[in-house]
């Protein structure tokens, strides 16, 4: 890992931060900063600007404590795209789908937020922008939104020549009413980089690699739109969660300090600059991380922006750019999908319903349009819609069932065609694109598990691993029925910052076969001694991972099932206890996921067998005929 020093002077905010932390092997991600050098050494002035600036927005933040943004306030947008070769010259769906992105990363409505560990889920923000194509350009004729303009230049940098028409780029749209974002080959493995407000307005705004917007633009790691989500960012003044400084200061109170910028797959705690047992916020969207471990913004940073768009943003909403200057006779679209989307609840083996709202953008009443729908690049599907539809008007359509039978992160698409069967007069508004994700099939009432099987963790459950050191894992050398059980070997992990949790997560269960449900399961430890105990809590979702509730909580000598030892415990079969937990107030979840976490103190293994989910009163429970009570 190589740091490249550019100045020692290193102040207190991300713009002057003249350390650059670049890493062997990756490519450099966001060119803000360089970009940022250019245009300070162009204007003198602007440093001393940007202090100022960051004197009032803490001020605003300060006496603004907790806002978010005062009504739904709608960005628009447009896309300046730079191509040399036809295949540069990306379709409209890429845009569309970017556009959705951006919804949903800055209303926490994306559906891989319930992808955000368990120790940075209080600090989860809801940045309440909205984004939308623009409908008139400054000259108030109608525009989809997207400029089209060859160019002789085979890349771009960092040097801003492409915001300008005399270098092959293209001129800015009036930053005080519209986003431009420049879309572009660029060079030297840049993915992007954007400006801080209160620069040049002839350069304001976004550039992003061609090959990095939308979903599924090309393959991963940079294909879920990511990349404008984190430059539009530094657009309303974030930066990035190191700080562009080794163990710097983002000026954002809720996101930890970090060494340096975090790259390729991640979804382990990383603890550095002291910052335990949370770590690195590398999930969030100021970092590098790649895009579908990316899910969040915190608090502190919607605070930030709220402060900037307030301040320095805040022509936006008297914009004339969203105005609908030519109406088409016949233009049907989808406004918006309703389902699936933030619905992790989706099992492989469950159909869902699509929803959509089809809106009517045309002269003429609506009274056939086809709606054509996929998921992720699987087969076309159709639905011939017929009814009516004034002009403007909106109705809820739900389309015929569908499935996905692949666990995992997919993208919905849906979209409008022959709207009163004829050629739709404007086909930007037709595409709209959603993401959801699909989990294990559920298993139904009565449930047990006892760890006999081989196959940890059990099928279609999940032993979580924060921070990739020592995991839930099946052992053979204890057991309390049968030969196996469940360990967290909290005794052999020195490796970690005391306080980090490991998960056993069940697959979702079905408790609506009984009305008074309990969960059972044996327990046993032996804490290193009564001043260091590790802890065993218990949560449950019934959202599916969205949220949790906490329903048994226990260390020291109320989780102990023997006394203090000063070796590795091993459990003998009559050193368990038998612990329950009520489970009647989240009847009827058909969802209901269950997680025993294990929070260290580098203190003493953890041994769990031999568990159920049963109705609260029965006499036995019976496993491998082994009769419990």
């Amino acid at each position: 890992m190589t740091k490249i020093v550019l100045s020692i002077i290193i102040l207190t905010l991300c713009f002057f931060n003249e350390i650059i932390a670049q890493q062997d092997n990756h490519p450099i991600h966001c060119g803000t900063m360089q970009n940022l050098e250019l245009l300070k050494a162009q204007d003198p002035t602007l440093e001393a600007r940007m202090q100022e600036m960051e004197t009032r927005i803490q001020q605003y933040i300060a006496a603004h404590p907790n806002e978010r943004m005062k009504s739904l306030i709608t960005v628009p947008i447009v896309f300046h795209l730079l191509y040399n070769t036809p295949d540069q010259n990306i379709d409209d769906t890429l845009f569309t789908s970017q556009i959705d992105v951006l919804n949903e990363d800055y209303n926490a409505a994306n559906s891989d937020i319930v992808k955000v560990p368990p120790y940075f889920r209080s600090r989860v923000g809801n940045v309440g922008l909205h984004f939308a194509l623009a409908t008139r350009d400054p000259n108030g004729n109608a525009t989809n939104g997207i400029v089209r303009k060859q160019t002789s230049v085979t890349s771009f940098s960092t040097n801003n020549n492409v915001k300008y028409d005399s270098t092959g780029g293209d001129n800015a749209w009036n930053n005080a009413e519209y986003l431009n974002v420049w879309v572009c080959n660029l060079s030297g493995g840049l993915l992007g980089y954007s400006q801080f407000p209160g620069s040049n307005p002839a350069t304001d705004g976004c550039v992003i690699l061609d090959t990095a917007i939308g979903r599924i633009s090309s393959g991963p790691p940079f294909n879920y739109g990511r990349t404008l989500s984190h430059e539009i960012g530094h657009w309303l003044n974030l930066c990035h969660t190191w700080g562009d400084a080794w163990c710097g200061n983002d000026s954002v109170s809720d996101t930890p300090p970090q060494a340096t910028a975090t790259f390729g797959p991640q979804n382990c705690q990383r603890i550095t600059c002291n910052n335990g047992p949370i770590g690195d916020a590398y999930m969030d969207y100021m970092d590098y991380t790649d895009d579908l471990y990316m899910h969040m913004f915190t608090q502190g940073q919607v605070a930030r922006t709220n402060a900037c768009f307030n301040l320095y943003r805040n022509t936006i909403p008297a914009s004339n750019g969203l105005d609908i200057v030519t109406t088409f006779a016949n233009d049907a679209g989808i406004a918006i999908i309703q389902s699936p989307v933030m619905t992790p609840c989706i099992n492989i083996t469950q159909n869902f319903i699509p929803q959509i709202t089809l809106t009517n953008y045309g002269s003429n009443t609506l009274t056939s349009v086809t709606i054509n729908s996929r998921i992720d690049f699987n087969i076309i599907k159709t639905f011939q819609w017929n009814g009516s539809l004034a002009p403007g008007a909106s109705a809820s359509i739900s389309l015929p069932e569908d499935t996905s039978t692949i666990v995992g992160y997919h993208i919905y698409y849906c979209w409008t065609s022959n709207p009163n069967g004829t050629t739709d007069g404007n086909t930007i508004n037709d595409r709209r694109s959603s993401s959801f994700i699909t989990k294990e099939p559920n298993t139904y009432f009565p449930f047990g598990i006892n760890f006999e099987s081989t196959t940890f963790p059990p099928d279609n459950w999940l032993a979580d691993n924060y921070d990739c050191t020592l995991p839930w894992e099946r052992t053979t050398t204890a057991f309390h029925t049968g030969t196996a059980c469940a360990v967290l070997q909290n005794f052999e992990d020195t490796s970690s910052y005391p306080g980090h949790i490991e998960d056993l997560i069940t697959q979702p269960i079905n408790l609506t076969g009984a009305a008074t449900p309990s969960l059972y399961f044996w327990v046993a430890y032996s804490p290193l001694s009564a001043m260091v105990t590790d802890t065993l809590e218990v949560l449950i979702s019934t959202d599916c991972d969205a949220t949790f509730t906490s329903i048994y909580k226990r260390w020291g000598s109320a989780l102990q099932t023997v006394s203090p030892q000063t070796t590795a415990f091993v459990p003998n079969p009559f050193q368990w206890r038998l612990d329950s937990i009520n489970l009647t107030p989240f009847f009827p979840s058909n969802n209901a996921i269950i997680i025993f976490r294990n929070i260290t103190a580098h203190g003493n293994n953890l041994y769990l067998d031999d568990i159920n989910v049963i109705q609260t009163g029965t006499n036995t429970i019976s496993y491998k005929d082994t009769v419990y009570f």
